[in-house]
């Protein structure tokens, strides 16, 4: 006689329902994680990073700061989006931690602060980002440079240019690109009644300096003029 292996009982309903809705919220958790929209309640918060020992000014985004150096990409996302989320409050503090690279295992080198004051920037009046090319952190002063490029309005091309002597050379850099951006030009300035490179006062920023009075002003002017006027 062939034995037949009795056929499995199926769960009771309450434990059938449990175990679906187990499923369902696995599933969700890992959606947003993979999306990074946040994570499940429950996570914990983390710990400072040692990578921003002694950086964290005491305010109250010290802990999602620190949490943008964990490598929970969960945790990392909920810490961006509640820093953007504060705005132009949470820049100081961002400013102040400097810029680490993420300590997520297999990712390459990213900074952990930069994207998030970029997309805080994105948002920002003009005015705001404006005068973050005055901070005292240099990379609120790069992204400041940055955004303004990405903007392109002719009202920040002073400062711009007196950043091209900035002591941080990331600040510089990104002070070049933006300068470009906004005025179309290319190469460094030059034409009749500019300084020569490589001779004195043919210096970028001296260069920058001279086109702004010569030609530069003007051309602002002119572009921010109503048309028709």
């Amino acid at each position: 006689m062939r034995l037949v292996p009795p056929s499995p009982r199926p769960p009771s309903a309450p434990v059938a329902a449990a175990l679906s809705s187990c499923v369902r919220w696995s599933f969700a958790c890992a959606l947003l994680a993979a999306l990074g929209l946040g994570a499940c309640r429950g996570a914990s918060k983390p710990a400072p990073e040692a990578a921003f020992a002694g950086r964290l000014s005491g305010s109250p985004f010290d802990a999602d700061i620190a949490a943008l150096g964990s490598s929970d990409f969960v945790q990392r996302s909920q810490a961006g989006e509640r820093l953007v989320a504060a705005g132009g409050a949470s820049l100081e503090a961002l400013g102040a931690a400097g810029d680490r690279p993420t300590s997520a295992p297999g990712s390459l080198a990213e900074s952990t602060t930069a994207p998030v004051i970029v997309a805080i920037l994105g948002r920002a009046p003009d005015a705001e980002v404006q005068a973050l090319s005055a901070s005292k952190h240099p990379s609120l002063r790069a992204a400041a440079a940055l955004e303004s490029g990405r903007r392109g309005a002719w009202t920040p091309v002073p400062a711009l240019i007196e950043l091209l002597v900035d002591p941080e050379p990331a600040v510089r850099e990104a002070a070049h690109g933006a300068l470009r951006r906004i005025t179309g030009e290319v190469a460094e300035p030059f034409g009749p009644g500019l300084a020569v490179a490589g001779t004195a006062g043919g210096s970028r920023v001296e260069r920058w300096r001279q086109w702004w009075r010569l030609e530069g002003r003007a051309r602002a002017q002119a572009a921010t003029e109503p048309r028709g006027s």
